[in-house]
């Protein structure tokens, strides 16, 4: 019996060990993946995984999960033909996951050094393969670079028809890019911060050529906040220099496109793409970001005379008053953000405090988009705006303050240095802590929260940041 629970430990600490591969594989392997660790982890530890010092982070916790059920459950009874309740009992998977995570941190069952040199490896690997895609064409697995509209080329690498690669990048390069200290720790400061500069330059190439925009600008904002946390004064100011020049040049080079299109004439295959194709993007995502003000503005309108075509199906531009400019004003579409951003928010107003369940977005955004400026999509983009839409008020509250208190224990570990004595380096703590403040930075333009793939790295790395929490309230204790 021992050495089946031997074993059965072992195939456990593989599964986390290697579950960031499945964010390639796709939803079916993350969902095989964690039913197997939820399986596993159950049968292991059993009763042990509901032995926690952090109250007030598992209350905060459970009553996230607890509304989630119940404002889907409300809204299954309004309309019965709903299925989405059976995705809010699906999500309970990611308590466990949590769970299970922090039980075996607090007993040192994994190796968390081994965590973030997997994520190094794994975006190193799809880097080069992204890079590899743009010198010769195609990737290792044959797969060509995808052209969209305005001509723009994506290099998605081993996603093939699927423009997740940036967003693949940034998630998995940021715990990662903290393994080089690790890996090299013979090395000299002023060694590790050049080896430090080149990985960021290889991430940041890569996730230019994969087309993603903010995966970009939010990689330049991690090395920011990274610059803030560091200890070391010469380091801190390495990178600040780095980043800032970076978004100087960037934003210089994007002011300045119209300037640059008329002088560039023929160019070759990577000047075209840097200089016509990259910046031109960049100015579009610079003028679509959606303005706070057009968006309180539009909020505010009331339009009765457009009550009539209510839960119609019939879209604003399609209805004869769309083109009396008089009594409405229409903006331009541009990235789409802003439209998609009042209708979530129009829709959260109906349902300020619970919302309407998960994925509620999709089912009632056709209740707004006979007005001017609303549109339906599957999803509203942010993070924030989607847990309003799906749990209101109370649900965001409750979702912040678990972060709140998980990144404020996280910051008071890596504060205690060595004193913490718990033979974990700085690096894993800062990798957790800036891995979830990228994840949950409120401006960021994003898919789905409660999809798969978000939700399954959302949750993975709070369950590490669980752990790390558990095991500083535990030696307090003791």
């Amino acid at each position: 019996m021992t050495i089946l629970f031997s074993s059965l430990n072992n195939f456990l600490k593989l599964l986390i060990y290697i579950f960031p591969t499945t964010f390639v594989l796709g939803n079916l392997a993350i969902n095989l993946f964690l039913l197997f660790i939820i399986i596993l982890g159950v049968i292991i530890y059993n009763k042990n995984l509901f032995h926690f010092e952090d109250k007030q982070s598992n209350y905060l916790l459970y009553s996230f999960f607890a509304l989630v059920i119940f404002s889907t459950l409300i809204q299954f009874f309004l309309e019965p033909t709903s299925k989405d309740w059976i995705k809010s009992f699906l999500f309970l998977k990611y308590i466990f996951l949590i769970i299970i995570l922090r039980t075996m941190i607090v007993k040192k069952e994994i190796n968390l050094n081994y965590v973030i040199k997997f994520c190094l490896i794994l975006s190193s690997l799809i880097a080069m393969d992204i890079l590899l895609q743009f010198a010769i064409g195609k990737n290792l697995l044959n797969f060509e670079p995808i052209k969209l509209g305005g001509g723009f080329v994506y290099y998605t690498g081993i996603f093939k028809d699927e423009l997740i690669a940036g967003g693949f990048l940034l998630m998995f390069s940021i715990p990662g890019i903290f393994a080089l200290p690790i890996i090299f720790k013979s090395l000299k400061k002023t060694h590790l911060s050049l080896l430090f500069f080149i990985t960021s330059i290889f991430f940041l190439a890569a996730m230019t050529l994969a087309g993603n925009r903010m995966p970009v600008i939010l990689f330049l904002l991690f090395l920011t906040f990274l610059a803030f946390f560091l200890k070391k004064n010469n380091l801190k100011l390495f990178i600040l220099f780095f980043t800032s020049s970076f978004l100087i040049l960037i934003l210089a080079l994007v002011l300045n496109f119209s300037k640059l299109e008329k002088i560039t004439g023929e160019k070759t295959q990577f000047e075209k793409f840097s200089v016509i194709q990259l910046f031109k993007r960049y100015k579009n995502f610079y003028t679509g970001i959606p303005n706070p003000i057009v968006i309180l503005r539009e909020i505010k309108k009331e339009y009765p005379s457009l009550e009539k075509y209510k839960n119609t199906g019939k879209q604003f531009h399609t209805i004869k008053e769309f083109n009396s400019t008089k009594n409405y004003q229409y903006y331009p579409f541009t990235t789409g953000h802003l439209p998609i951003y009042i209708t979530s928010i129009d829709l959260f107003i109906d349902k300020p405090f619970i919302g309407r369940g998960i994925k509620s977005y999709r089912n009632f955004c056709k209740e707004k988009i006979h007005k001017p400026n609303r549109v339906c999509e599957s999803h509203p983009h942010n993070y924030y705006l989607e847990i309003l839409n799906d749990t209101g008020l109370i649900g965001l509250v409750l979702i912040l303050s678990l972060i709140y208190l998980q990144l404020k224990g996280n910051y008071t570990s890596y504060r205690f240095g060595e004193k913490r004595n718990d033979n974990l380096s700085n690096w894993v703590y800062l990798s957790v802590l800036l891995s979830i403040i990228i994840q949950f930075f409120p401006l960021k333009s994003t898919g789905s929260f409660f999809s798969t793939f978000n939700a399954s790295y959302t949750f993975y790395f709070l369950g590490i940041s669980f752990g790390l929490n558990e095991m500083r309230l535990k030696k307090l204790l003791n």
